[in-house]
């Protein structure tokens, strides 16, 4: 993709600038490969940083992104999920962390994309669906119980 300028630096009719995003995927390594009915792209950029892609075969929806960065030390990070779930949560011990764990029955919000809309999921509800309500506020997504303690 190429961008031409006219004098005074605006952008040709028509002519999309090269974004800084598009230049690091340019310059990044790409693999691919499909398993399980998902296709999985693996991206390495220059600095370290990993990303990875993980999309449904039938419907080609995203389903997960997630980062891989390096510390300011320079030691690999672990996975930050940008999009979608981990499929096994870590235990606490394995995290190095055994002090302190999330219980497993909490409700966890996650955030899956289409082509057309945002997604959120929420998982671990303890109560049927229809004893919740669903409400914008501010910008905001607010989800309440409909029981009254």
């Amino acid at each position: 993709m190429t961008s031409t300028k006219k004098k005074g630096g605006s952008k040709a009719a028509g002519m999309d600038e090269v974004t800084d995003w598009e230049r690091q995927l340019e310059r990044c390594k790409v693999t691919a490969g499909a398993m399980g009915g998902r296709k999985q792209v693996h991206y390495t950029f220059p600095d370290g940083t990993e990303m990875v892609e993980e999309y449904d075969l039938a419907k080609d929806n995203l389903l997960i992104r997630r980062w891989k960065r390096k510390t300011a030390l320079g030691k690999a990070g672990g996975w930050e999920f940008e999009l979608g779930e981990d499929y096994a949560p870590a235990s606490a011990s394995s995290s190095g962390s055994a002090m302190i764990q999330a219980s497993s029955s909490n409700p966890v919000c996650v955030r899956h994309d289409t082509e057309k809309a945002f997604c959120w999921r929420v998982r671990n509800i303890p109560y049927p669906a229809d004893t919740y309500k669903l409400t914008v506020e501010d910008n905001k997504i607010v989800l309440r119980t409909t029981n009254k303690k």
